[in-house]
Parts: structure tokens; sequence; C-alpha cells
């Protein structure tokens, strides 16, 4: 852990080697947690998880903000997002500071969670002081990132709070993290990732929607831009699961709508047949949402949460912080002979 509380991306048995990429490491800790409860090793992290999650916070909510900044497309872990672009027509000389979507979501994660394991432990004040921060993260999101024209929740300029007008796949990352309010219209977003002409691929989830100038699922359309890692487009693994935990929680908590327990099994089954290639398993960085084909050469990149979709949102064991579980399943009617 670094000095100001964020995990470097790059660790080896040497130490610290450097390196960024957004990440929800605290919010992990809880539900790692409840799945194997050992007080005694969570009492042990709790600081450093505390340390984390108000680290993200201080060093990159510029102005004292809970919408966190990146400043650079290639530490987000997200490379060529169209929205880091489109404040200078998706010309890929010139890259703008955004409060994005993704990161703050991922922080609120971490503030909700660990508020959890501050009653856990007993440690009431610091629990009400994150619940403080996860609930001033959510109104700034609510407010200000969700624009009810398009139903979406956008990245802003970092300075100006304009937002960008690209509908990135991270616009229903909030869902995934559990922080849009039922019954208030946010379930819309799932509409815009249902429709073919936006994000519904033949092989699901464009990374960015269709009507994005910079979208395609090879290269970079506006002039020059793009490398080996593409967020422009194709469909990621990392992307796909995020997604499928959004739209469990989102069922979990309104219901069927907009959304489908049909949408959330078509997406899982999608995503787990694309993950073979010439007969055997096969999980890379990012594929072709046309076609499946991989876009890189790595088999098991374990850049995927499919075991969380699959045990916690389609079968529906859900661990409680009591220690009982409670079974929910969101498979749709005769979708499988058993499970």
């Amino acid at each position: 852990q670094r000095q100001d509380g964020i995990y470097p991306s790059h660790i080896t048995p040497r130490g610290q080697m450097g390196g960024k990429y957004t990440d929800w490491i605290s919010a992990t800790a809880w539900d790692a947690y409840l799945v194997h409860p050992n007080k005694k090793r969570l009492a042990a992290s709790a600081d450093a998880l505390a340390a984390n999650t108000e680290g993200w916070r201080k060093v990159y909510g510029w102005g004292g903000s809970p919408l966190l900044v990146v400043d650079d497309h290639w530490w987000t872990g997200m490379e060529w997002q169209p929205s880091f672009f489109s404040f200078n027509g998706h010309k890929t000389d010139k890259q703008q500071p955004l409060r994005r979507v993704d990161l703050t979501a991922y922080n609120y994660g971490n503030e909700i969670n660990t508020a959890k394991v501050m009653r856990e432990l007993g440690r009431i004040s610091e629990a009400r002081k994150f619940e403080s921060l996860a609930a001033e993260t959510r109104k700034a999101v609510l407010d200000k990132m969700w624009n009810p024209q398009t139903k979406w929740f956008h990245s802003l300029h970092s300075e100006t709070g304009e937002a960008s007008p690209d509908r990135e796949v991270i616009g229903v990352y909030p869902f995934t993290f559990g922080l849009p309010p039922k019954g208030q219209g946010y379930e819309e977003a799932w509409r815009t990732i249902l429709d073919p002409k936006l994000f519904w691929t033949k092989w699901p989830l464009a990374s960015v929607a269709k009507d994005s100038p910079a979208y395609a699922q090879n290269g970079w359309p506006v002039g020059a831009g793009g490398s080996i890692c593409m967020w422009n487009g194709p469909s990621w693994p990392h992307a796909n699961s995020l997604v499928l935990t959004g739209m469990a929680n989102s069922l979990r908590q309104s219901g069927e709508g907009v959304l489908k327990k049909a949408d959330l099994f078509a997406l899982f089954k999608s995503f787990t047949e694309a993950q073979f290639k010439d007969g055997q398993t096969w999980t890379g960085e990012f594929y072709n949402g046309d076609t499946a084909e991989w876009k890189t050469g790595e088999r098991d990149y374990n850049h995927s949460t499919w075991l969380d979709p699959l045990i916690h949102d389609l079968l529906g064991i859900v661990p409680q912080p009591d220690g009982s579980v409670i079974i929910d399943p969101l498979i749709p009617q005769s979708a499988w002979a058993w499970w």
C-alpha cells in the first residue's frame, strides 16, 4: 500500500513496482468476509481498507469532490475510452481529465463496504463516517452524472462539469454497487444497454454505444489513435462481469421491468460461449463484438469475475453477515433443465 492509501497495480515479491489502475479493493474485502468469515483477519485489515477508501478521494477528488478524476486514459485500465477525447472532436492529440463514472462508482462501493466492516467490528463512529461519505458520493452521482434526457450516467469534464456525450458501458456501473435508488427512473438505462443499435452487439456488450463517433470494432475511426488495447467498441470480460452483477442487483432491487431475467441470462450465456477458442476454454483481454474473435493472445487473463455472476447472481447464493445464506436465483423459467 502506498503512503496515500492507494494500492499500486504492479507488485512483485520484490515489492511495489509502480503503476496504477482503478479498482474497488476495499469493497471486495467485505464480500470475501461474507463467504469466509474471519473477524480477526478483518480487524487486522480494517485500517488499511479505510486508508484505501479515503485515499482515492483525497488524491483524485480534485477540489474535494466525491466525483473522482482520472487524468489519463492509460491508467484507468480502460485505454482509448472515447470520453477522454470527446471534448476534442475525438481527435487523440489531446485528452481531457474526467470525473469518471467507473472510479466514482468503485469508491462508492468502497465507502459502503468499509462502513459495513466498521460496524461489524463495533467501530460505530467510523462506520457513520463512511456511511456519510457514501451518501455524499451517491447524491453527487445522481445530481451531476445522471442525464434525465439520455437516461445515462456520463463522465464529466474535470473542471467545467460538462458531461461527455459518449455513452460508455461504465454508465451502468453504479448499479453494480447498488447506487441508484429504485423507482425513480434510473432503470431506464437498461433500455439503452439492450438496444442492438447501441450496446447489444451480436456478442455483447459494446464498450461504447454505436452512436459515438469513435465507435469501432477495429481501430480508431477518427484520425490517428489506438493501440493493442481498445475500449471504443469491442467487448471486454471486465465490463461484461460488472454489468452482469449490475443487472442482478437491479433485478433484485426493482424486479422485472425494462430489464428481464432473460436479459441477464442472455448476456451470461453469450459471455460464457465467447470464452472458447479452437475448442478450448479461453479468456483473453477483449473480443470483437461482431464475431467473438479474441483480439489479444492471452489465454487465462483473469480479467473477469465470471464466478460471481454465476454463483451469486444467477444461482442466487447470497451470503449474509449473520452467517445465513439467502437462495434467490435469477435464472429464467426452463432456461436450464437442472442446476
